[in-house]
């Protein structure tokens, strides 16, 4: 048991270590060579052939050094749940790169035209909802725990998320990326072997 929750911590540090390489190289690409030069430009601007680009890059981009610790926290109360009790063999990185291309192409698709939309939090929003399907779907209650938590402590915030207010708030972004971890999980066939009820195998 401790060797998968050291495990689940580890898988889940290295995905956001992977996203802070990325902000660490943008911030010293804009200290040598000026803002005009930010990777963030490669984020999903809908409707435009550069933001295509963003389907795949906009979880990996943040505009400052809140924003990227905001979703990096929310990230890790997300994923490690979800690796705890969905090993490799459930395939999370496959869920992760599924929610990533939906919610990202829904977005395009329906997106506000007028703003380019970077930042975690759609995936982040995909795997909330993603965990309390899953939580039903193959009677793991500690996902249903973990779903009802996550609304309790928001303090509905998780709700309002997804409600046009601020406009500086990817509120579109957040509702793309609920809806691309419901069509997700809804698209896994309903298991009954040893993918759905065996947590980690050993490690190598």
């Amino acid at each position: 048991m401790i060797r998968h929750i050291f495990t689940a911590f580890e898988r889940s540090f290295r995905f956001i270590a992977l996203i802070w390489w990325i902000y660490i190289i943008d911030f010293l690409i804009c200290a040598v060579f000026g803002v005009q030069y930010s990777l963030n430009y490669f984020g999903l601007a809908p409707r435009t052939a550069q933001g295509l680009f963003g389907i795949v890059t906009m979880p990996f981009l943040h505009g400052n050094f809140l924003h990227i610790i905001e979703n990096s926290m929310s990230l890790f109360v997300v994923l490690v749940p979800l690796y705890l009790e969905l090993s490799d063999r459930f395939r999370m990185p496959e869920v992760i790169i599924k929610i990533t291309v939906v919610s990202g192409s829904l977005l395009w698709f329906m997106g506000r035209g007028d703003s380019i939309h970077i930042g975690a939090s759609a995936l982040v929003y995909g795997l909330i909802v993603y965990a309390c399907i899953a939580g039903f779907k193959y009677k793991r209650l500690s996902l249903l725990a973990f779903g009802a938590a996550a609304i309790f402590f928001s303090g509905g915030g998780l709700l309002m998320g997804i409600i046009p207010s601020d406009p500086q708030v990817s509120w579109d972004g957040h509702l793309m990326g609920a809806i691309a971890g419901a069509i997700v999980i809804f698209s896994e066939r309903n298991l009954n072997d040893d993918r759905c009820s065996t947590r980690y195998p050993e490690p190598n």
